[in-house]
C-alpha cells in the first residue's frame, strides 16, 4: 500500500526531505531500443549540464583574452560553472563573493587546488566586479546580487536564477540589463511563458526592445553575432533548462562510467515489461 503522502504524479518545486538527501533522478534511454540505460542523480548532473552550456555560452560571447573571472556563490552550481568557463578560456585568477565568510573561504581553497588557478575570497560584491573580464552568478539569491551602474566594459555577466512561474528570481538588477549592449537568452519563449518579469518589465516600459536580445543558439548557428567588440557589456541570461541538455551531458557522463567502471549495474529486465506473449497473441502495446 502507497500513501497519497508518500509520491507525487507532477513535478514538485519544493519537497524537504527530512533524511537531508535528494531524491530526484534522471532517466537516460536508447534512442535505438527504447531501453533504459541509467538513473542519474538530479543533483550532480543538473550542475554540469547548467556548466556546460555555460562553458558553450562563454566560448561564443566572452573575450577570447579574458582571464579574471569574478564569481558569486559558493555551492555546487558555482563549482561546476568555474570549471566549466576555465575550459573555454585561459583564466589566470578568480575572485569569489559568498554571503557566508566560512564558505567563500573554503571554496577558495579546495576550487585553488582543483583547477590549479589562483581563487581569492573577497569581502564584497564590488571587488567581484572590478577588473574581472567575466562576471559569473551561481547562487541561491532570490534579489540581485551587485550593482549593474559599477560593471565595466567588455565584461561577460552570467546568471542562472530566473523567475518560473511559481519564484520571481534574479541574481541582475535593471541597471544590468539597462546597460548590457546584448541580452543573450536560451529562450525568447520561456522568458514570456514563466513570465520573468525582471526582464518582461524592463520591455514593457520601453527601456529597451526585444532587438536587443537573442537565444544562444541563434549566435551558435551565426544567426545572431553575438560580440562584436570588446567594449560591449553582454548579459547571458541563462533562463531556462532544456531536456537536450540532460540527454547531451548525461550520455557523455554514462559513456565514462562504462569506460572507468562506476556506478551499479542493473538488470534491464526490472525495467521492462516482456510483452512477447501478448505480441503473440495478436494484441500489441498502445502508442
Amino acid at each position: 500500500i502507497v500513501q497519497e503522502r508518500v509520491v507525487a504524479g507532477s513535478k514538485r518545486m519544493d519537497f524537504p526531505s527530512p533524511t537531508k538527501r535528494s531524491w530526484g533522478f534522471v532517466l537516460l534511454f536508447s534512442l535505438e531500443t527504447g531501453e533504459l540505460l541509467a538513473l542519474i542523480h538530479d543533483f550532480s548532473l543538473s550542475a554540469i549540464r547548467v556548466g556546460a552550456t555555460t562553458a558553450v555560452a562563454h566560448r561564443a560571447l566572452s573575450k577570447k583574452d579574458s582571464k579574471v573571472v569574478g564569481l558569486f556563490g559558493s555551492g555546487n552550481e558555482a563549482r561546476r560553472n568555474l570549471e566549466a568557463i576555465c575550459l573555454v578560456r585561459n583564466i589566470e585568477s578568480v575572485k569569489v563573493y559568498s554571503t557566508t565568510r566560512e564558505h567563500r573561504e573554503r571554496f577558495a581553497e579546495e576550487m585553488t587546488g582543483i583547477l590549479d588557478v589562483e581563487v581569492q575570497p573577497v569581502s564584497s560584491p564590488e571587488a567581484v566586479i572590478k577588473g574581472s573580464d567575466i562576471v559569473m552568478c551561481a547562487t541561491n539569491s532570490s534579489q540581485p546580487v551587485f550593482d549593474g551602474r559599477r560593471l565595466e566594459p567588455g565584461q561577460l555577466i552570467t546568471t542562472i536564477a530566473n523567475t518560473d512561474g511559481v519564484h520571481r528570481r534574479t541574481e541582475a538588477d535593471e541597471a544590468t540589463m539597462i546597460r548590457s549592449d546584448l541580452i543573450v537568452l536560451n529562450s525568447r519563449e520561456t522568458a514570456i511563458t514563466n513570465q520573468q518579469r525582471e526582464l518582461l518589465d524592463l520591455i514593457d516600459a520601453g527601456k529597451f526592445g526585444w532587438e536587443k536580445t537573442c537565444e544562444l543558439g541563434e549566435v551558435l548557428i551565426g544567426k545572431h553575432p553575438g560580440r562584436t567588440s570588446d567594449a560591449q557589456i553582454i548579459y547571458y541570461k541563462s533562463n531556462t533548462g532544456v531536456g537536450i541538455q540532460f540527454a547531451a551531458a548525461g550520455a557523455l557522463i554514462y559513456e565514462a562510467c562504462k569506460k572507468r567502471g562506476l556506478g551499479r549495474e542493473l538488470p534491464s529486465e526490472w525495467f521492462g515489461a516482456d510483452l512477447s506473449e501478448w505480441i503473440g497473441k495478436g494484441f500489441y502495446p498502445s502508442p
